[in-house]
C-alpha cells in the first residue's frame, strides 16, 4: 500500500487532502490537493532536486515525478497550483 505524504498538511490546524479522478475527452485527470502551513512553496522550484518547504534532506518526490514523466510519457502533463492555502496537483493522462 502507498501513502501520500502531505508533511505541510499535516501541520495545519485543520488538514486537507482532496482528491478527484476524472475521464473526460481523452484523458484522464488525476488531482490531489492539500493544504499547508507556513511557507508558500515556489512554483518556479518545486521540481528541482532538494527543493522543500519542509526542511533539509528532502526535495525528491516532485523531482522524480517530473523526471520519470518528462523521459518515459509524452502522453502524461503534469500542472501544478496554488491557490489560496492549497497546493495542487493535476496529473493529465491522454490516452494512447
Amino acid at each position: 500500500m502507498k501513502y501520500i505524504n502531505v508533511e505541510s498538511a499535516q501541520k495545519s490546524e485543520y488538514p486537507k487532502l482532496y482528491v478527484c479522478l476524472v475521464n473526460k475527452n481523452n484523458y484522464v485527470t488525476i488531482v490531489i490537493e492539500n493544504n499547508f502551513f507556513g511557507q508558500k512553496p515556489k512554483i518556479h522550484k518545486i521540481y528541482e532536486e532538494g527543493y522543500s518547504t519542509n526542511g533539509k534532506r528532502r526535495g525528491l518526490g516532485l523531482y522524480s515525478v517530473k523526471q520519470i514523466l518528462d523521459k518515459k510519457y509524452y502522453n502524461a502533463f503534469l500542472n501544478t497550483s496554488i491557490e489560496g492555502n492549497m497546493f495542487v496537483q493535476e496529473l493529465w493522462i491522454k490516452y494512447i
